[in-house]
């Protein structure tokens, strides 16, 4: 009788046993499958520093489609910037003729593997007419940072080119650095 008993007992404790273990691996799975859906989908976003180097190529020119009032000029990078490897960077600025910051701009950073980081320029301050800084806002991209934020301070020095062809379009070239953070 006691060797049943003995045996009942011990064939129950094995079974707590097992199941208390069982659950305890099962949240540990859980708590592991949990933090990698989180990495992937960025639910927990992290503050990172960020830093670009870029050169590329402007152009102005007068709008008579309606888009915009009556300048625009667009601009493209190529360079690297932490968080995204080699980039290239394109702005569109719309210019009334007026205002001092030079209007409605968009800039759109594209990583190597196609993922894009969005800004907006929100301030920009002149040192000279060839050098100016501006703070960008950083609102969303696509990818892995589809919901990223952060800001960054951009400093650009342009030159003018002789246009050979004359008329109103002006070009040049510039290079810009920047700093600041993101956070996807």
């Amino acid at each position: 009788m006691k060797n049943r008993i003995f045996i009942l007992l011990l064939s129950v404790m094995t079974v707590f046993a097992c199941s208390r273990d069982q659950l305890i691996t099962e949240d540990v799975n859980s708590i592991e499958q949990e933090a990698g859906i989180q990495e992937r989908t960025g639910k927990k976003p992290v503050k990172r520093p960020f830093k670009l180097t870029a050169k590329g190529a402007y152009s102005v020119f007068v709008t008579n489609d309606g888009t915009c009032p009556e300048f625009t000029l667009r601009a493209s990078t190529e360079g690297n910037a932490t968080h995204l490897g080699r980039i290239v960077q394109v702005e569109q600025w719309c210019w009334n003729g007026t205002q001092a910051d030079l209007g409605a701009r968009t800039l759109t950073i594209i990583a190597a593997n196609g993922d894009e980081l969005y800004g907006t320029p929100i301030s920009v301050e002149w040192s000279s007419f060839f050098t100016f800084e501006e703070l960008v806002s950083i609102n969303g991209g696509t990818g892995r940072f589809e919901n990223a934020t952060g800001e960054f301070r951009q400093w650009v020095e342009i030159s003018r080119d002789e246009n050979p062809m004359g008329g109103d379009l002006i070009f040049g070239s510039f290079s810009v650095s920047g700093f600041g953070t993101v956070t996807y």
